[in-house]
C-alpha cells in the first residue's frame, strides 16, 4: 500500500529509524513529525522546535531507535526522546553549533560500532562530534558560507 503523510509546509527532511518502524520528518514548520509506518492513519507525534518562533528543520537523523535529532535553522541541534510521554523531559539535551544548520550526518566507525560521530555543516564551519561523550572533536573553517551554497 501507498500511504500520504500530509505536512503544512515543505518538507525539506526524512530519516528513517534503525529499526525501519518510524519514519521522521521536518521542514519549515518547525515541527518535527514521528509516524508509526505501521499505523500510518494514526496522528504521528509531534514535537516543536520552538512556541515563540517557528525554527525550520533542515535535516533530521535518529541516532538510537528512540532519539531524533533535529538541527534548527537557529543553529541548535535538538535530540528529542520520543518514546517519553511526559513532553517536559522529551527534549533531552541540545547542541548549540553557532549558526543555522545546513547539513548533519551520524556514522558509526566502522573500527569501533559503539561509537558514532556527528558531523554538521552550519556557517562556515564543518564540525565532527562523538556522540558518545558528546564532546567536539574538530572543527574547521571553510573557505565558504554555507548558505552560499544552496
Amino acid at each position: 500500500s501507498l500511504y500520504s503523510f500530509p505536512h503544512k509546509h515543505v518538507v525539506k527532511t526524512l530519516d528513517w529509524s534503525h529499526d525501519s518502524k518510524r519514519l521522521a520528518t521536518g521542514g519549515h514548520e518547525g515541527i518535527l513529525r514521528v509516524y508509526d509506518v505501521s499505523k500510518p492513519k494514526e496522528t504521528p507525534l509531534e514535537f516543536v522546535q520552538s512556541t515563540s518562533k517557528t525554527i525550520s528543520i533542515p535535516k533530521c537523523n535518529w541516532l538510537d531507535n528512540r532519539t531524533v535529532l533535529a538541527a534548527g535553522s537557529d543553529g541548535t541541534i535538538r535530540f528529542w526522546n520520543v518514546d517519553e510521554p511526559d513532553p517536559s523531559r522529551q527534549l533531552t539535551r541540545t547542541l548549540r553549533v553557532g549558526d543555522g544548520v545546513r547539513d548533519m550526518e551520524l556514522l558509526a566507525l566502522s573500527s569501533d560500532p559503539t561509537r558514532t560521530i556527528l558531523t554538521v555543516a552550519a556557517g562556515d564551519r564543518v564540525t565532527f562530534f562523538d556522540m558518545t561523550t558528546g564532546e567536539e572533536m574538530r572543527s574547521y573553517k571553510m573557505p565558504i558560507h554555507f548558505r552560499e551554497e544552496g
